[in-house]
């Protein structure tokens, strides 16, 4: 059930009272133009989304972000081209590489299928591959270069450098490390300008050699649809009212101690912890919902459970809210919601579809011309999952993947088994973990 924050502490309540506040607090703060955010997570699905952006613009908010670490900034790779952004290979396209070059990923962690194909790849033919990040333990060899914007330029200068481009289908895996990265602009702008140098080899009728690799579900589908921030100075307004819609790796230093905070989730995570009203929305397998991998694929989920207690769509959500906050967004079904998505991106109408890249050229645009002279801090790329056991807000809230955590932590299989603080069938610590 919804829940208000009443002297620090939450109440339940019920979806009008929980409405009614968010009115409330609205018309108090009064916030102006971009001084209204929304904040959409991992999990996030296209209709969502769509949703949420439609009612920040109907309030006159461009103030959109993502939970990562650069996501209130705008994206150093640009959201106007497609390609700029997915895994234009595909994912089949690993097993026709012969030369790879990773920068800032991990995709034994990232992305497992994914690795194992570069995996099986490297097994069977003469496949080279190059790392530029922080090393990890892998399946398959790597000649390091270092972690650096300095190794990347190294690595692309040097030999390997000469292995991609006499490579018949080159490949370049560019990490959401990069992205979040304090140097993305320029690891961006030498990223680009190689594989525009050498667009014989990399951009062909036949292959598309350059490869962003997206770690979350929702990303690719909030790039296609621009949930992103457009500017520096859209980044730079201090918000009022802060809508965290699925946003848990939130920093709460990032929130202004005097916002007023709406989270819409699930899991109870980070994010309601700050929030002054939380509303129940619906994980993954709750909902049916679209979403688009790395690769540009539009997907669809199903429901696999209903709905639990007074927890509602996401969707249904928002568009219950813009009534409230007096903007109301003219579509009542998932259909009208559907096809407003199509009229923003025509590629979300056709389902289990990986659209042809178009105007691959202008992607060199966004990616070389407007991060020319960006400033390098030299700082090394790291890992950006720290814990694989915990990724996301579900993961968190897994007694077997906390069992499985605790099992990598200790290098006790036995905590596979048993909640961490128990041995064998003695209880000890923490009887109730996971209840």
């Amino acid at each position: 059930m919804p829940l208000v924050r009443r002297e620090g502490r939450f109440e339940p309540s019920d979806w009008e009272e929980a409405l009614t506040e968010i009115g409330r607090a609205y018309q108090i703060k009064n916030p102006q133009g971009n001084e209204f955010k929304i904040i959409a997570g991992a999990l996030t699905e296209v209709e969502s989304l769509v949703v949420a952006k439609d009612m920040a613009n109907k309030l006159g908010s461009d103030n959109l972000a993502l939970d990562t670490p650069t996501g209130s900034q705008p994206l150093a790779h640009g959201v106007d081209v497609r390609s700029n952004f997915l895994f234009n290979s595909q994912i089949w396209g690993i097993e026709e590489a012969d030369a790879i070059l990773i920068v800032g990923s991990n995709p034994r962690h990232e992305a497992a299928v994914l690795n194992a194909r570069i995996r099986k790849q490297w097994l069977r033919s003469d496949l080279e591959i190059g790392l530029v990040g922080e090393t990890f333990d892998s399946t398959f060899e790597f000649e390091h270069f270092g972690a650096d914007h300095a190794a990347l330029k190294t690595a692309l200068s040097g030999p390997f450098g000469e292995t991609l481009k006499n490579a018949k289908r080159p490949m370049i895996i560019v990490g959401s490390g990069v992205t979040d990265h304090a140097d993305a602009k320029a690891y961006y702008e030498t990223i680009g300008t190689f594989v525009d140098k050498h667009a014989s080899n990399f951009r062909t009728e036949e292959w598309q050699g350059y490869n962003v690799l997206q770690r979350e579900a929702s990303r690719a589908g909030a790039f296609e649809v621009g949930f992103t921030t457009p500017s520096a100075e859209v980044a730079q307004t201090k918000p009022k009212f802060v809508w965290l819609l699925g946003a848990d790796d939130v920093k709460e230093a990032d929130i202004p101690k005097d916002a007023f905070v709406v989270y819409q989730g699930h899991h109870g995570d980070k994010g309601a912890q700050i929030a002054d009203i939380v509303l129940p929305g619906a994980a993954y397998t709750e909902k049916a919902g679209t979403y688009i991998n790395t690769e540009g694929r539009v997907q669809m989920t199903r429901a696999a459970t209903s709905l639990p207690g007074a927890s509602r769509t996401d969707w249904k959500i928002l568009r219950a809210a813009s009534e409230f906050l007096g903007a109301p967004l003219p579509y009542d079904d998932v259909a009208m919601v559907r096809d407003r998505m199509v009229e923003i991106s025509p590629a979300l109408a056709a389902y289990d579809v990986v659209e042809p890249v178009a105007l691959p050229a202008l992607s060199k645009v966004q990616l070389v011309d407007q991060n020319k002279g960006a400033k390098v801090t030299g700082a090394p790329l790291k890992k950006v999952i720290d814990n694989f056991y915990f990724t996301d807000v579900i993961s968190r809230s897994s007694p077997t993947m906390a069992r499985c955590s605790a099992a990598k932590a200790t290098g006790d299989a036995r905590t596979n088994f048993m909640a961490p603080g128990m041995e064998e069938d003695k209880p000890m610590g923490q009887v109730e973990y996971g209840v």
